[in-house]
Formats: structure tokens, sequence, C-alpha cells
């Protein structure tokens, strides 16, 4: 009798081991699964993360040359680059996966909304330098018009060219607090991403402050942009 529980016994301990090593495997593997899905989509995050940088990099630097033509082409094309990042993770991922590839294409998304709202902020800039120096000639024009016909056709083109730059202004202080928003959206949803994925993948952190920095509105210098004509 004794013999048999000790069978029992040592079976049931057998078990246990198996269930533990099976379990242990199984948590190995899957830990392996996921780090072998983050190491394939860290690439696309620091594509993502050095367009993202680079956009920023130029807005801080007063320096700069870039032109806004330069500046239009460049952000179209990392948005449309980011669109491509982003579906290339969702096609990989599944059930497993799911909860990192999730934050990953949070941060693209976040990422691309920020570059648009900088690329809406860019070109309401050129529409309010635009209107400012088309106002100024026509006010010059209205000033040197000689007759009264004359002088009444310029009054009324200075007037609409007033017009356009007091709309004009208008669209553009309505762009800074959108990007300083984006800005701030992408800053956390960097948080969240970092707990997963390698910081040197993300956008540095100090750029994101800097940059929410200069359009906070007790910057004096927000409105003044980077590009040249």
């Amino acid at each position: 009798q004794q013999k048999q529980e000790d069978i029992i016994v040592k079976k049931v301990i057998a078990l246990v081991i198996f269930v533990l090593m099976s379990f242990a495997s199984y948590i190995g593997y899957q830990k392996f699964k996921s780090n072998e899905f983050i190491d394939t989509v860290t690439p696309h995050l620091k594509n993502t993360s050095l367009r993202v940088t680079n956009g920023i990099s130029h807005e801080l630097d007063v320096n700069s040359k870039i032109t806004f033509k330069e500046i239009f082409n460049k952000l179209e094309e990392d948005i449309a680059e980011m669109e491509k990042r982003k579906l290339e993770i969702q096609t990989i991922t599944n059930e497993t996966n799911k909860d990192i590839s999730s934050s990953a294409v949070e941060y693209i998304k976040a990422s691309q909304a920020f570059t648009r709202s900088s690329l809406s902020y860019s070109r309401k800039l050129l529409a309010k330098r635009s209107a400012s120096d088309w106002m100024d000639r026509k006010i010059e024009e209205y000033k040197a018009a000689d007759g009264s016909y004359s002088r009444e056709y310029e009054r009324k083109s200075a007037t609409q060219a007033i017009d356009d730059f007091t709309k004009a202004s208008l669209e553009f202080l309505d762009a800074s607090p959108e990007v300083l928003e984006s800005a701030k959206t992408l800053k956390t949803s960097r948080e969240i991403v970092a707990r997963t994925f390698p910081n040197d993948s993300l956008v540095p952190q100090d750029k994101l402050d800097e940059f929410i920095k200069k359009f906070s509105p007790k910057s004096k210098d927000s409105d003044e942009p980077t590009p040249k004509k």
C-alpha cells in the first residue's frame, strides 16, 4: 500500500513539473515572439521619428534657409511615408502582438497629425506673409494714385487687400494652438510607446519639449517661423 502511494506521489510530482516546464516554455516563446515583433517594428518607428525630428529642427533653427516650397514637399512626403509604415505594421499584427502594435500605430498616427498641423501652419504662415506684402503694395499704390477715378480704384483695392490680410492673420493665429496641441499629443503617445520600444527609436524628448515651449502662448517667438521665401 505504501509503495503504491509513493508511486502516485511521484507521478503527481512529475505531472506538476511537466506542467510548470510547459508553462515556462510557453511564456518564453511568447516573450521571444514579442521581442521579434518589436525588432521588426522598431525600424518603422525610427524612420517616422527621424522625419518628425528633422521637421522640428527646421522649425527651431532660426538660421535655416529652407524655403516654403521645400518644407511643403518634405512634409507631404513625410506624411505619405508614415502612412506606409503604419500599414506595414498593421499587416503583421495579430492577436498575440496587438497591444504592442497598437501603441506603435498610435505613435505613428500622432506623428502624422503633428506633421499635418505643421504643414498647415507653414501654409497659413506663407498666406499671411503674401497677404501682408500685397497689402503693403496696394497701400503704396493708393497713396501714389493720381486722379479721382484712379484714387477710388486703388482705395477699393487697398481695402480688399487689408481685408485679405486680416483674414489670413486670423487663420494663422488658429494654426499655432493646433500645432501646439498636436505636439502635446505626440509627447503623450511617445511616453506610452517608450514603455516597449527603444528610446533611441523615438523623437528626442528634449526636442519635443523645446518645440512645445516655442509654441506655448507665453513664448514671444511662437510666430517667428523658419522657412524663407
